[in-house]
């Protein structure tokens, strides 16, 4: 057989062979990034379960598109973060018994 037809042989079959393993790498690495996903959802869930230790402790919740806490646990998580992000209201101010001037 010609040489040459056996060199475009191997490197047609060592093409192959590293695009199949690029592929394994590929898939590997989505399947693990899908993994954290669901490791940070469950444990949002989990933080939003339970009672605070401490006042305004930290909570972390990464959201994805595919991989969501169930509806009460977001319930809790939004709540937690309007009660720690609402701002403080100013106390009422008094006139000292009259009525409020007109604009001019």
């Amino acid at each position: 057989m010609n040489p040459l037809v056996l060199r475009a042989r191997l490197c047609l079959l060592g093409a192959a062979v590293l695009m199949l393993f690029g592929g394994m790498l590929f898939a590997v690495a989505r399947w693990n990034g899908a993994a954290t996903d669901r490791a940070f959802v469950e444990a949002a869930a989990r933080a939003a379960s339970l009672p605070p230790a401490a006042p305004l402790s930290p909570r972390y919740w990464a959201p994805t598109a595919d991989a969501r806490p169930n509806p009460a646990a977001t319930g809790l998580i939004e709540a937690a973060e309007r009660r720690r992000t609402a701002p403080a209201t100013p106390p009422p101010q008094t006139t000292g018994g009259k009525p409020p001037a007109a604009a001019p």
